[in-house]
């Protein structure tokens, strides 16, 4: 910022009632607080939505009996990649919607910084991976806030061209990834049902049903899977 250089704030769907006010008026308060532009990283959500079913439904097509898993907990995928190499196959390749956020900043323009700003420390390994250039926590951004006494509340709503789907704006939340994928399948194919299961944060309980999902033992075509428990919204450095 002091430098004059393009920076993007990309704010992660977990910032509703992080910050007192709107999600419009905390991308405002962003701006105003030297970012060049913001963007919803919830819009990127909606890309990895289509994706990330369409990516299921063929896996469905090619073997009925197999089950994939969601990838945009970093933290997972982690494990999966450390720890439990059995399931390393039946992850979903579909990129996390902070990838799909940076790359519509980047198409827009390829200068610009990208500054992903969530409640999520695992993100900042993600962000080296994927050439994200910053990763920024919520407390972090209070902190450039209070320095430049910037009020949200106070702030007037940063137009956007359009809000994010409701759906995509609650993939912080556990439950929201599928109810997303859910809500994209039957669009496409009526009637279609889901066989999903969710694991709603990691512990050695629920890396031991992993395990069993990978061996067959637990029925399930789609799990969806949150590092912290109740999703986004309760990661570790998240405010509330």
């Amino acid at each position: 910022m002091k430098r004059g250089e393009k920076s993007v704030a990309m704010v992660a769907p977990a910032a509703e009632r992080q910050f007192p006010g709107t999600v419009e008026q905390l991308l405002a308060a962003c701006v105003k607080a030297g970012f060049t532009d913001v963007v919803e990283v919830a819009l990127g959500a909606e890309k990895t939505t289509a994706h990330e079913t369409a990516e299921f439904l063929e896996r469905m097509e090619r073997d009925p009996k197999t089950f994939m898993t969601t990838s945009c907990c970093p933290a997972y995928v982690n494990l999966i990649g450390k720890h439990l190499k059995e399931l390393v196959g039946h992850v979903s390749l579909t990129p996390s919607p902070m990838v799909y956020a940076h790359e519509m900043v980047r198409e827009a323009d390829p200068q610009a910084k990208t500054v992903f700003i969530g409640p999520c420390v695992a993100k900042r390994s993600e962000a080296k991976r994927k050439g994200v250039d910053f990763v920024l926590s919520f407390e972090e951004l209070g902190a450039i806030l209070a320095g430049r006494k910037i009020d949200v509340v106070t702030c007037e709503a940063h137009p956007v061209e359009r809000p994010a789907a409701a759906t995509a704006r609650n993939f912080a939340r556990s439950c929201g990834v599928t109810e997303a994928v859910l809500a994209e399948a039957t669009s496409k194919i009526p009637g279609f049902q889901l066989a999903a299961k969710q694991i709603d944060g990691i512990d050695r309980k629920t890396c031991a049903m992993l395990k069993l999902y990978a061996a067959g033992k637990l029925p399930a075509n789609f799990l969806e899977v949150m590092a912290c428990k109740g999703g986004c919204v309760n990661g570790t450095c998240s405010l509330t």
